[in-house]
């Protein structure tokens, strides 16, 4: 390896997490940069260190409290990601409809002469200028 390894690859090295073709391009540079050497201790002694604090955290007994929890948890069967999607159907097709009501009463208004109006400029505004369609229904006058 010409190019120095990245500190990631010397903790991945340390902590025996790369692939035998990587491994050994990390340790041809560590033989062309012994510096680095201290680097990869340092990360050893750092997880050995760290293991050590937390296998005996990890050994140590839960609170009632924390123990019923876990239970309760573990006795819960798990929520699908389509049943949560259910959950929103309801509520977002209420609204749609909602939507789709309210924009189509404001477009199409009758009057008293039995005639149909179709108000597209007024809701379609912000689109541009759009000219109004006017439909009669029955007899033309």
């Amino acid at each position: 390896m010409s190019v120095k390894p990245t500190p990631e690859e010397l903790m991945g090295y340390a902590d025996g997490q790369l692939d035998a073709e990587h491994t050994k391009r990390v340790e041809q540079a560590l033989t062309a940069h012994p510096e680095l050497r201290a680097t990869v201790e340092d990360h050893r002694r750092t997880r050995a260190a760290a293991r050590e604090a937390f296998d005996a955290m990890a050994e140590a007994p839960m609170s009632p409290g924390l123990a019923k929890l876990a239970e309760t948890l573990k006795a819960r069967p798990p929520v699908s990601a389509r049943r949560r999607m259910a959950v929103f159907a309801w509520p977002a097709a209420a609204a749609a409809c909602l939507v789709a009501g309210l924009a189509t009463g404001t477009m199409v208004t009758a009057s008293n002469d039995d005639l149909i109006r179709w108000d597209v400029p007024q809701v379609l505004s912000p689109i541009g200028n759009v000219p109004s369609i006017r439909h009669q229904t029955g007899d033309a006058a």
